[in-house]
């Protein structure tokens, strides 16, 4: 409990007097909204190299594998929970043989926090939507996290660690799948702490937003796991990240706007928006340089009543 309290203050101290709560709001998506979800979900195959690995394409190479896990992590929390979505999950366990991850199978002793992030947000979204969830991914869970625990790496060759912190989600994504006991709450605000000093480094720096972007898919790993932030956190971390130009982030922290980007959305402008704060940044998109609108699809399904939200999290 000392612990605890001392977190607690520490925040206060971060954020004066704190923020009030924070609530994104979702609606039911237009003809519209669904007719460019379905576009850009059918042109999707042409950026699964190999199926189901998310890449950009140049007409004649393949560009950002490095970037590939975390989106195609992402991938797997864009889309419905139908067969196709099955079938893509079933294909990306099966490529992170024995636990393992890594940024692309072409670079096999390679990775980064940020695919760890990626697929444990798109495990935990689907085990919070998806009937057949926890059958396809308890067993991989179970092998990641030995790993884990027994080498201290998310990959042995690359020599990885999950930073401190952050494995509060895999354990919360264990305890799930009913393979380790609940995370102590005292944690929740040490890593939401850890979490809103990212955003406000950020944000007094002027850098690149992705870590912002990191923390939102963070969060959200947690609010599909039922061990989301209190609202007063959740506020505090929305008055640090929110309000730089982020669709999606600014969509969470009940600032809107999500529908407007959706609607207007410019293929290939940004290889993945929701990263970057149109306050400092520009377009990082590049001459015949085609992306993959992951972007556009994880948007409609965070921010639009798409598919019924089964009641999975009950403890």
């Amino acid at each position: 409990m000392k612990s605890r309290g001392i977190v607690s203050a520490l925040i206060f101290l971060l954020t004066a007097c704190g923020s009030p709560a924070v609530k994104p709001e979702t609606s039911n998506p237009d003809d519209s909204v669904r007719a460019v979800y379905e576009e850009y979900r059918a042109r999707l195959p042409r950026f699964l190299e190999p199926s189901p690995w998310v890449v950009s394409r140049f007409p004649d190479r393949l560009e950002h594998t490095g970037d590939s896990l975390i989106w195609s992590g992402i991938l797997l929390a864009s889309l419905p929970c139908d067969d196709e979505a099955r079938g893509y999950a079933e294909g990306l366990r099966d490529s992170l043989n024995g636990g393992v991850l890594f940024r692309h199978p072409t670079l096999p002793d390679k990775i980064s926090l940020d695919g760890a992030i990626g697929i444990y947000r798109g495990i935990s979204s689907q085990l919070s939507r998806c009937s057949w969830a926890k059958e396809v991914w308890q067993n991989w869970v179970a092998e990641h996290l030995a790993l884990v625990s027994d080498t201290g790496t998310l990959n042995p060759r690359a020599g990885v660690t999950l930073p401190p912190g952050f494995n509060y989600l895999l354990e919360g994504l264990a305890w799930r799948m009913d393979l380790h006991s609940k995370p102590s709450d005292t944690r929740n605000d040490a890593f939401m702490l850890q979490l809103e000093g990212w955003a406000r480094a950020v944000a007094a720096s002027k850098a690149a937003c992705f870590r912002i972007h990191l923390g939102y898919q963070s969060i959200r790993t947690m609010d599909n796991l039922g061990l989301g932030p209190s609202p007063r956190e959740r506020g505090r971390w929305c008055n640090a990240a929110s309000g730089y130009g982020m669709p999606l982030i600014d969509w969470y922290c009940g600032q809107g706007g999500l529908d407007a980007w959706v609607k207007s959305y410019r293929p290939n402008e940004w290889e993945y928006r929701h990263q970057r704060c149109g306050s400092w940044e520009t377009p990082d998109g590049k001459t015949n340089l085609e992306t993959p609108a992951v972007d556009l699809l994880h948007a409609v399904i965070e921010g639009y009543n798409w598919t019924p939200v089964l009641n999975l999290m009950e403890e």
